[in-house]
């Protein structure tokens, strides 16, 4: 095996030799919250590093709210549903469901009101499915951070 597939292909859902396959790829969110947590117990220990609070920062910013029991919630509600959801496949009709890198990303990256197109833009592997069972994972996005930011 040369370097070139060491490094992996994200598009074609191959990783990396560093990337075991029970790894788990976090949503923004989900680092936030890991932050959050670490940040507490850094102050507490009169740690700091300039890294660590410049990373929280951003992703204190990408956040939908400070409140992080809510995104907790939302991060699970997400991980669960895009995870369970089964999508038809261009090539066969068969029902098939994201990978965990899929998950992750579309959580990340899917704005409240993304398009299929720009979805595809950003990750080139969902070109596997049908374009109306992609619009059906983003609308379940839109709902689930549609209630972050309403409270409900």
């Amino acid at each position: 095996m040369d370097d070139a597939d060491d490094d992996g292909n994200a598009a074609e859902l191959q990783f990396g030799k560093e990337f075991s396959d029970d790894v788990q790829f976090l949503m923004n969110d989900e680092v936030h919250i890991l932050l959050e947590r670490n940040r507490k117990v850094n102050e507490q220990l009169g740690h700091t590093n300039d890294t660590f609070n410049k990373t929280h920062k951003y992703t204190q910013k990408l956040a939908a709210t400070s409140d992080t029991d809510s995104l907790r919630n939302a991060a699970s509600e997400l991980r669960g549903g895009l995870s369970s959801s089964e999508l038809v496949q261009k090539i066969d009709g068969k029902m098939a469901r994201l990978h965990e890198f899929e998950v992750a990303q579309l959580a990340n990256l899917a704005p409240y009101n993304c398009e299929v197109e720009e979805a595809l833009a950003w990750i080139p592997s969902l070109s596997r499915f049908e374009e109306e069972s992609i619009q059906q994972v983003l609308e379940l996005i839109y709902r689930v951070k549609s209630r972050i930011h309403t409270g409900f």
